[in-house]
C-alpha cells in the first residue's frame, strides 16, 4: 500500500518521515515506490526491503522545483557501489537488490524540491518492496 509522507513537527526540529509498505513492483517498466518533498531539509535516509523476488533496476530521480521534470541521478550498479556527490552513502547495490535483503542510503538533498524512487522486478511474478525514510 503506497502512503504519502508526512511532516513531524516538534518544538525542536522539522522532520519528515515516509513509510510505504507492500508496494507491488512488476517486471515491466519502472514503478514509483516513493516520493518525498525535501525542500528545506538537508539530508534524507531511505531503507529499502525486497520481500520476494530481486530487483533488476532502481532509479533515484530528483527535481529542483515543483514544476520541473524529474531527472534521473542514480541508476547504475557503480552509482550505488561507489557513492559520490549527493549520494553520501549506500549499503548495497540497489539496482540488483536480492530478495530478503535490506539496503539503506543517505542523500544530501539541499537545493532540491523532491526525490522519487522507482524500481522494477527481475521476475515476471513481480516483487514486493517496502520503503522507509526520514530526514531533517
Amino acid at each position: 500500500m503506497r502512503k504519502t509522507l508526512f511532516p513531524i513537527n516538534t518544538n525542536y526540529s522539522r522532520s519528515i518521515r515516509l513509510d510505504n509498505t507492500d508496494i507491488a513492483v512488476p517486471q515491466v517498466g519502472l514503478t514509483e515506490v516513493a516520493t518525498m518533498v525535501v525542500s528545506g531539509h538537508s539530508r534524507v535516509f531511505f531503507q529499502v526491503t525486497v520481500q520476494n523476488f530481486a530487483l533488476d533496476q532502481f532509479v533515484i530521480s530528483a527535481r529542483a522545483t515543483e514544476q520541473a521534470p524529474f531527472s534521473p541521478l542514480f541508476s547504475q550498479s557503480s552509482d550505488y557501489l561507489a557513492p559520490d556527490g549527493i549520494l553520501l552513502g549506500c549499503s548495497d547495490d540497489l539496482s540488483l537488490l536480492a530478495a530478503g535483503k535490506v539496503a539503506s542510503m543517505l542523500l544530501d538533498v539541499r537545493g532540491f524540491y523532491e526525490f522519487k524512487l522507482e524500481a522494477s522486478s527481475v521476475n515476471v511474478a513481480g516483487s514486493i518492496v517496502n520503503i522507509h525514510g526520514g530526514g531533517a
